[in-house]
């Protein structure tokens, strides 16, 4: 089976989670059940840190999505409050 490959906007998954393709990366943002905190993923891999809002859990994750695409090192652009 063949999925598009061209960037998506923001989406909810039949899970509940938030999901979209940018840049060849599958995106996902979900809630914890137990601790109501967000969580961002890239692919198969989870974003460190846990974010307090869906907004930034998808705005984490396209950071680094661009990030990656433009190889540049972390930015450490946290600002107190933001990640837990």
């Amino acid at each position: 089976m063949n999925f598009s490959t061209q960037d998506t906007n923001w989406a909810l998954s039949a899970k509940g989670n938030y999901w979209r393709r940018l840049d060849g990366k599958v995106l996902v943002v979900g809630q914890s059940k137990t601790s109501g905190d967000y969580w961002a993923r890239q692919d198969d891999e989870y974003l460190k840190g846990k974010f307090r809002t869906k907004e930034q859990a998808q705005h984490a994750a396209e950071t680094e999505t661009s990030r990656v695409r433009e190889k540049q090192p972390p930015v450490n652009s946290v600002r107190s409050g933001d990640v837990l």
